[in-house]
Order: C-alpha cells, then sequence, then structure tokens
C-alpha cells in the first residue's frame, strides 16, 4: 500500500474517531427509521434552513472571542460566566469556543485528541492549524446534517504560532462545519451585523511595539465597542460577565508556549 493510501486511511480513521465525540451518529438517516425520500429538495432546504436558524438563535447567547497577532505572541480574549473558553491544544495551537458548553468541549476533545495522534504517526511539525480544522471540519458537517440527532452548537477558533507575525494562521470552523483561514487576526462571533466592523478594528490595530498588557487592553477595547449587547442590565439575574484571555509566546525559549494571563475584569 502505498504512503499516499496509509495517509488518506489514517486521516479517515482520524476523522471517525473524533466524531465520536459528538455522540454516537448513524452513517445515515436509514439506520434511523428515516428515509430520505420521505423529504423534497424544498423541504430538505427548509429543514437546513429551520435547523440553521435554531442553532444561530443558541449561539447568539455566547460571548465572541477574538485574537490577534502582537511581538510577543497570539493574544485570544473574550467573556465567560463560568466555564473557562480557551485552551491550549499542541505546542503552537490554541483554541476557543463560542457556544453551548457541552459542544465547545467536544470540539476540544477531538481537536485535541487529533493533534496528539498525528503528532505521534508523523512529526511536532504536522500538526497544523489546516490538518486540525479538516479534521473537525468533517464531523460537525455530519452532525449538522444528521436529522436524528442534536446539531453542535458551537463555533470553534483556532491559532497558530509561527516564528513571526506574519507567520501566524488563524481558523474560524463554523456550526455547519464550513471554516475560513486567516492570517494576522480573527472572531468567533454569532453576531453577524458586527463581524465587518469588529474585523476592520482587529486589522487596524498596529501591534509593533505593544506588550502582553497593552495587547490585552486593545482586544478589551475592540470587544466591549462591538459587543455591547453583552452589558450586563440591573435585573439580570445570570452570573456577571468574567474578562479570559490567553497567549502563545513567541518566546521559543519556553517548552509552554500557551498560557492564561492574569487580567482585570
Amino acid at each position: 500500500m502505498t504512503s499516499a493510501r496509509l495517509s488518506a486511511r489514517r486521516r479517515t480513521e482520524y476523522i471517525a474517531q473524533a466524531g465520536l465525540f459528538f455522540g454516537s451518529r448513524p452513517q445515515s438517516l436509514r439506520q434511523t427509521g428515516y428515509n430520505e425520500r420521505m423529504f423534497t429538495p424544498y423541504q430538505w432546504q427548509e429543514a437546513m434552513s429551520n435547523r440553521a436558524e435554531y442553532v444561530e438563535s443558541r449561539l447568539t447567547l455566547g460571548a465572541p472571542v477574538v485574537a490577534a497577532s502582537f511581538e510577543p505572541g497570539i493574544v485570544m480574549l473574550t467573556y465567560r460566566r463560568q466555564a473557562r473558553k480557551l485552551f491550549e491544544l499542541y505546542d503552537r495551537l490554541a483554541f476557543g469556543g463560542v457556544g453551548q458548553q457541552s459542544d465547545i468541549e467536544s470540539i476540544r476533545l477531538a481537536a485535541l485528541d487529533f493533534a496528539h495522534r498525528e503528532g505521534f504517526a508523523r512529526s511536532e511539525n504536522d500538526v497544523t492549524l489546516h490538518r486540525v480544522i479538516h479534521a473537525i471540519s468533517a464531523p460537525m458537517k455530519a452532525a449538522f446534517a444528521d436529522f436524528s440527532s442534536p446539531p453542535v452548537i458551537a463555533m470553534a477558533l483556532f491559532a497558530e504560532l509561527g516564528n513571526t507575525m506574519e507567520e501566524d494562521k488563524y481558523g474560524i470552523v463554523e456550526y455547519d462545519g464550513d471554516f475560513v483561514t486567516t492570517g494576522h487576526c480573527a472572531c468567533a462571533t454569532p453576531h453577524r451585523g458586527e463581524k465587518e466592523g469588529v474585523a476592520a478594528k482587529l486589522h487596524a490595530i498596529k501591534p509593533k511595539g505593544l506588550d502582553i498588557d497593552k495587547a490585552v487592553e486593545t482586544l478589551k477595547e475592540i470587544w466591549v465597542s462591538s459587543f455591547q449587547v453583552f452589558e450586563k442590565s440591573d435585573g439580570d439575574k445570570e452570573a456577571p460577565l468574567r474578562l479570559e484571555a490567553a497567549i502563545l509566546e513567541r518566546d521559543f525559549r519556553k517548552e509552554a508556549r500557551f498560557r492564561v494571563l492574569d487580567v482585570e475584569p
């Protein structure tokens, strides 16, 4: 068997393994008693549209995640009520999630498992943002199209640290498995109206000369000015939002690049 076939089979196995973290999902609707012939093309499109509308309505309750490149490294910032939302995946990879906490954890575990399996089977240099995103997007797409089980109510931001700011990479994976990769900065937000405005503010950052504290303050100002919908009202009885920030440090003398930052509210 050629190396190309081995590579394809290994990736298929990893994707199947990642799918386990999203629950035991049947391979076809027929296996659960559904018959795809029950759906006309119009009904299928309408069902998918309703499913997307439901997921997006739930996602709007989640606080967005922003990230940008600075000289000290990649800084990620968000707000949370309880559980953490920013995590390390691998030596140069970090992850941030928006949405239902259980689904965020499922995506994190799937990405973490794939990254370490890939690093063991290949090498550390082969564990890249693009490989992780491709492995995660497939089961998320399958979960969204599977009407026999609940969809994944989460979207993910992945960041990969480069040797320089210009080499940093970012990726956003949507709830339906669609994804986009960028450089310099990224924002995972379900609020479509604010997405372009936030992107413009992030791209307008002049990162040179900014230390970690200034970088956090810059991202905090952008977040607060962009997502005023999360301002706490007097009648809000939910737990208050707490600032969370982390960095993938560009100091290659350190073995541990990822660090959760102590930040003021």
